[in-house]
């Protein structure tokens, strides 16, 4: 029976030393709950760094995509005046028209058809296509008259730029 004595002393200690060591006041595991907390807010704001980093990055996507559509758009009005020698219409283009959407706004963009850009006087300075709408960021995606140079231009010089006809 003496071994069970020792055996319970033992595990009393070892008990008596446990709740010392985790339930006396100012101990340093008394600051878990902290600890966990702050460990969160880091979780937390680093999930939120990677968030806005998708974003960015989607975004950058979405503005190229849109870049690139006004340029293909450029192209065909370019192939199309070389081509014909005419300034194409929108019925030139019916079946196309339906697959150019802005990546940013998932709508077509507006066109300025019959336009000779040989007669527009300032094509890099003119809007030939441009999205109907602008991003969050209150730039609009423009194609430019001379049918090759697509960019981004903010909402207050997109309203000064003037339109070809």
């Amino acid at each position: 029976m003496s071994w069970v004595r020792e055996i319970v002393w033992f595990a009393a200690v070892g008990l008596a030393i446990t709740l010392a060591i985790f339930l006396l006041p100012g101990s340093k595991r008394r600051g878990g709950v902290d600890e966990l907390t702050q460990s969160a807010e880091q979780v937390r704001s680093e999930f939120a760094a990677q968030r806005a980093q998708r974003a960015e990055r989607l975004a950058k996507v979405q503005t190229d995509g849109t870049l690139e559509t006004l340029r293909s758009i450029g192209r065909v009005y370019r192939n199309h005046l070389a081509r014909t020698k005419t300034p194409p219409t929108a019925d030139d283009f019916r079946e196309l028209i339906g697959m150019w959407r802005g990546r940013r706004d998932d709508q077509p963009p507006v066109i300025q058809w019959g336009v000779d850009l040989a007669r527009v006087p300032t094509p890099t300075g003119t809007a030939l296509a441009w999205e109907r709408t602008p991003g969050a960021d209150g730039q609009r995606c423009v194609l430019l008259a001379d049918a090759e140079t697509a960019k981004l231009i903010p909402e207050p010089e997109f309203e000064k730029l003037p339109r070809a006809k």
